[in-house]
């Protein structure tokens, strides 16, 4: 192979060692698989040796921790928002193979070099991407099968190497194969020596298969392991439905409004389906479900899964997008086409992209019309839109939960870990249970931890943890990332011997211990630790401690306490009765603490935070038209109004328009009442059901009593929580003011509504003193002093 044909050349104008380091990975690849894993293993360690230097705050933040090992590094890098989470897995990949090749010679076949291969391609263009000249062109990806065959056919080589290389290629196309770390009796293994598993699509005879894979170590470790994120079973393609995703597929309503529209378009000739959303929230799922479901009906579309691909290298992805969709363009929507019946599954800001720009060889005013006036991009809640030969359905209003009444919950993510935990042989996760109780295995933290996710108490209130943590940081948790966080707070870190562990060391790697205590291990983990309940400032949370470090026997009157025969043997072995005098306390009562939040509801209620109460049934009551419901929140909307600029104390409903003159005071009387503009009623039923799709903003509006002019501001739950802090005496600093800009421009636009015009409040704050300042008859200024201080 030529120097000038290697796909890596690019990164030669970035750095000459990962380049050799790369010319040799490609040279090697069909000729020694292991030598070409352990190649790439060294390239990501030093493409991560080189973004530690390369970037301030690394250098600065991590200076003593420079020697950590690389699967800390790459977990540092995922921590501090470096690199995503797909990318973590292409380095963890790497990582992994490598070690293998290494440790256990002559395992790597060809299909995992490829993947390697594709790999490293991947993180070299984000290195390069990031690090390197802009002006650097990265080519597109070539499989090395393609040149191999090409290649083969110049040379003629043996035909049984290009045999070899075209079953390859299949297998490629069919998985990237993952690996688990085997659970082993054997204390003498470490993490890179252990054995490694392929996992593989199963059927519904889930004994059978895991019988047939002849694993040595835990069954349900194996299963579980299939719920990471960069599992090949986490990862949805818009083709592939296999047996796991068949068994995990939850149905969500949009999935049977797609199934309407394509069944009522069997007959159409020309249709566009548009499928919208956001990165992870199931839009591939939910094709590759039709696909397995549907399939003649699936079959007379053309699938366009991702929008972001181009398909030549002088081609961009919306030049790409555009030929695409050249079918549905004004040129071409009386005419037959080669794409005439299309889906799209399209991100949101990519489809205002498409929709926004001039395109070089079609026009579609047609198409952008129909977007325009289903209001996606609008505060309107969209979930199915229809005209002429266009239909749209957004996951954008769909939430992974649901409002009601009486709070927030989810079906999705409950039916989610029913899947997991249901004592079923159809689930495979018991099965796995069962078979690891049979061999006598069923005694680690990880066993343990499944049975205490399997309490339904327990499941609720980590539900309730993240609708919390949606609300609260306006994130989304696809089905990937619950999934993902339910591996993270079951399957312990870094483990070496399950079966050898200390009580303590089981502890910290308990389910509670792993959802509060171990912020690091992921963005999600990271944000509940704020929430630990332990830190909440509650009477309930003071009276357990006070209680609890005052009586006698305090482990007994804990554990006695405990209802949960899981939990209570976590402690009972961590914590010895009979020698009081040397436990930590206070990590007993944290841990008793945490037990309560988990277990008993109307705990966990008690010490919920009352500001987030009030606004999901303040969101509730918006979504339902109910603004008879939202009363209070329009006063403390005005009461903040008037707190936020400030107002003379014996002056009602004076407020200042001018607050940063350290000498005197401006204020204005504001007189405004609530007003609903139409624009904001929602269309939604009001009998009381669960709301699945709803916007988490609420709009509320005020008007002057004086004219109709009215202004309307959005409201979130940071901008709600900002607002009772204000009525709580907190005065907004800069930053404060900077975050909620929109709030700032709605109080501009309100105090317009004021009688500045005709009379002004000048408050003299030394002298304590007020004057009023006005028009008289003849249109002169006129002073008067007022008796009253404020």
């Amino acid at each position: 192979m030529e120097e000038n044909e290697l796909l890596f050349g690019f990164i030669e104008e970035v750095d000459i060692d990962l380049s050799n380091l790369l010319t040799k990975l490609e040279k090697r690849l069909f000729e020694d698989h292991d030598n070409a894993a352990i190649l790439g293993r060294q390239f990501i360690e030093k493409v991560t040796e080189k973004v530690w230097k390369l970037e301030p705050a690394l250098t600065k933040t991590f200076n003593d921790d420079y020697s950590l090992k690389l699967v800390n590094k790459i977990g540092k890098l995922f921590d501090e928002e470096y690199i995503t989470r797909d990318m973590k897995g292409n380095f963890e990949q790497v990582r992994i193979t490598g070690n293998r090749a290494v440790h256990n010679p002559n395992t790597i076949d060809i299909s995992e070099a490829i993947v390697v291969h594709r790999k490293v391609y991947e993180i070299a263009k984000w290195f390069v991407e990031n690090y390197g000249d802009h002006n650097i062109i990265v080519p597109a990806y070539i499989s090395p099968i393609s040149k191999a065959k090409a290649q083969a056919k110049e040379s003629e080589v043996n035909q049984k190497e290009l045999i070899e290389s075209i079953i390859a290629e299949k297998i490629e196309a069919l998985t990237d194969k993952q690996k688990i770390m085997d659970i082993s009796v054997d204390s003498n293994k470490n993490e890179d020596q252990a054995n490694y598993i392929p996992i593989t699509d199963s059927n519904r005879d889930w004994r059978g298969e895991f019988e047939k894979l002849d694993i040595n170590g835990s069954y349900l470790a194996y299963e579980l392991s299939k719920l990471r994120a960069q599992s090949s079973e986490a990862v949805d393609h818009a083709n592939k439905f296999d047996a796991f995703k068949e068994y995990m597929h939850v149905t969500r309503p949009i999935e049977n409004d797609l199934l309407d529209i394509v069944r009522n378009r069997k007959e159409s000739k020309k249709n566009l389906i548009f499928v919208c959303g956001n990165v992870g929230d199931g839009k591939s799922h939910l094709v590759a479900y039709l696909n397995q479901h549907e399939k003649e009906l699936a079959a007379q579309y053309y699938v366009i899964n991702d929008a972001t691909e181009s398909s030549a290298p002088d081609k961009n992805a919306m030049q790409t997008l555009e030929e695409l969709l050249s079918g549905f363009s004004d040129e071409n929507m009386d005419k037959e086409t080669e794409n005439d019946k299309v889906i799209l599954a399209i991100n949101m800001g990519i489809l205002n992209n498409f929709i926004s720009m001039e395109h070089e060889n079609f026009h579609f005013t047609q198409l952008r019309g129909f977007v325009e006036k289903s209001g996606l991009f609008t505060s309107k809640v969209v979930v199915k839109e229809s005209a002429n030969q266009f239909d749209l359905l957004s996951f954008g209003d769909y939430h992974m939960y649901e409002i009601s009444a009486h709070g927030a919950d989810s079906s999705f993510y409950k039916q989610l870990l029913a899947k997991i935990c249901d004592e079923s042989d159809e689930n495979p996760f018991h099965i796995a249970y069962k078979l690891d109780v049979e061999r006598n295995l069923d005694k680690t933290i990880l066993h343990k931890n499944y049975k205490l996710l399997c309490e339904k108490d327990i499941q609720h209130q980590i539900t309730q943890l993240l609708i919390k943590l949606m609300v609260t940081e306006k994130n989304s948790i696809s089905a990937r990332d619950f999934l993902d966080f339910i591996a993270d707070i079951v399957l312990p870190g870094d483990f070496k011997n399950l079966l050898y562990w200390s009580a303590e060391e089981e502890l910290n790697q308990s389910l509670p211990a792993l959802l509060f205590k171990h912020p690091t291990k992921s963005k999600i983990l990271k944000k509940i630790a704020d929430y630990h309940p332990f830190h909440i400032r509650s009477e309930h949370i003071d009276d357990i401690i006070i209680r609890l470090n005052t009586a006698e026997e305090k482990v007994s009157k804990v554990l006695n306490n405990i209802e949960s025969e899981s939990y209570k043997d976590l402690l009972t072995a961590a914590f010895d009765m009979e020698r009081e005098e040397m436990l930590d306390t206070n990590a007993l009562i944290e841990y008793y603490i945490i037990f309560q939040y988990l277990k008993d509801e109307k705990f966990a209620s008690a010490i919920e935070d009352q500001t987030y109460l009030d606004y999901l049934s303040y969101l509730y009551d918006f979504n339902c038209n109910n603004f008879r419901g939202l009363k209070m929140l329009f006063k403390e909307v005005e009461d903040a109004i008037f707190a936020w600029q400030g107002s003379p104390t014996n002056y009602k409903k004076y407020i200042y328009i001018e607050n940063n003159n350290r000498d005197y005071l401006i204020a204005e009387k504001l007189d405004i009442e609530p007003f609903i503009p139409k624009e904001i009623t929602r269309e939604v039923p009001t009998n009381g059901q669960n709301i699945e799709a709803f916007t988490t903003q609420i709009v509320i509006g005020f008007k002057s009593k004086e004219n109709d002019n009215y202004a309307t501001v959005n409201i979130d739950y940071v901008l709600y929580k900002l607002i009772k802090k204000v009525l709580d005496g907190y005065r907004p600093n800069k930053s404060d003011k900077e975050k909620a800009v929109n709030f700032v421009t709605f109080i501009t636009k309100i105090l317009t509504y004021g009688n500045q015009k005709e009379e002004v409040l000048l408050n003299f704050v030394k002298e304590k003193r007020f004057y009023k300042v006005s028009r008289d008859y003849f249109e002169g200024i006129k002073f008067e002093k007022e008796n009253m201080h404020g």
